[in-house]
């Protein structure tokens, strides 16, 4: 598969909107919806789909973190990292299963230096689904 590009940007007037929409939603309660996809906080049964990907050496390092080292390895990932406001499962509408993530991280959660006002467009997506457009319709739904 081609090699996937991971961009992460600061966002001046996402940020503010973002932060409002959060403030405004539970984050277990938002859910967003695109033709292939729903977008999703992630659960807890996502641990097995999740460490399926996250395993892989051609993911978590491109992304800035290392492979998952076991199921409950990925379970705590859930629970901790992307259990955040505007974080979200990319869950493939054909089969029902968490296959990537997408989220805007706001301010000090960010992986950058950035104020407060501005945010992070962070993604990452299992190898079998590259190159197939997924992450660019998930990030113009968030």
């Amino acid at each position: 598969p081609k090699m996937p590009r991971y961009w992460r940007l600061p966002i001046r007037p996402m940020a503010l909107l973002c932060a409002t929409r959060a403030k405004q939603t539970r984050v277990h309660d938002m859910r967003l919806e695109t033709q292939r996809l729903l977008l999703r906080p992630w659960k807890d049964t996502d641990a097995a789909d999740l460490y399926e990907y996250a395993q892989d050496e051609r993911v978590g390092p491109v992304a800035g973190w290392p492979p998952h080292t076991s199921v409950e390895n990925s379970a705590e990932i859930i629970r901790t990292v992307f259990n955040h406001p505007e974080v979200y499962a990319v869950e493939l509408k054909e089969n029902r299963r968490a296959v990537g993530c997408v989220g805007i991280l706001i301010g000090g959660n960010s992986n950058f230096e950035i104020s407060e006002q501005e945010g992070e467009i962070a993604y990452w997506i299992g190898v079998p689904y590259w190159g197939k457009g997924l992450i660019p319709e998930a990030v113009r739904e968030v």
